[in-house]
């Protein structure tokens, strides 16, 4: 039985590999992008919510995902972030010189995003996790 796309979430602290995820996820006619909730790890936090806003300002996804922001470091331990030489400064290689974009804001969080999309999609939802774990 089909049911159509796959309602999903994707958890992500874009570098350069979540980014190229990201474009895979948003290209596939199997998923149906409802929400990024984005955490800091390849880099800080301010920088992957950054980052998320410029990718979907520069794909514009045919559904405009909800952003939400999660943790901005492990809840056990240092927040460790990538070193530059790996993802650049910005956390994007450094390579764009991106249009401006305006960060999401801060409410709802991930954990209130996740919650209202788990109750409105039951046992549909799929949570893929490309950021740390907290």
């Amino acid at each position: 039985m089909d049911d159509g796309p796959t309602p999903t979430v994707i958890d992500t602290d874009p570098g350069i590999d979540d980014a190229l995820a990201l474009l895979l996820a948003w290209g596939s006619p199997e998923l149906d992008v409802l929400a990024l909730t984005v955490v800091a790890g390849n880099a800080p936090l301010a920088n992957t919510a950054r980052n998320t806003a410029r990718l979907v300002a520069v794909r514009r996804p045919a559904r405009l995902p909800q952003i939400a922001l999660g943790a901005a470091a492990p809840l056990s331990r240092a927040l460790v972030i990538a070193p530059p030489d790996e993802h650049g400064g910005d956390g994007l290689g450094d390579a764009v010189d991106w249009p401006p974009v305006t960060g999401p804001a801060a409410s709802p969080s991930a954990a209130e995003t996740l919650v209202a999309l788990a109750r409105a999609h039951a046992e549909r939802l799929t949570l893929i996790a490309l950021g740390p774990l907290t």
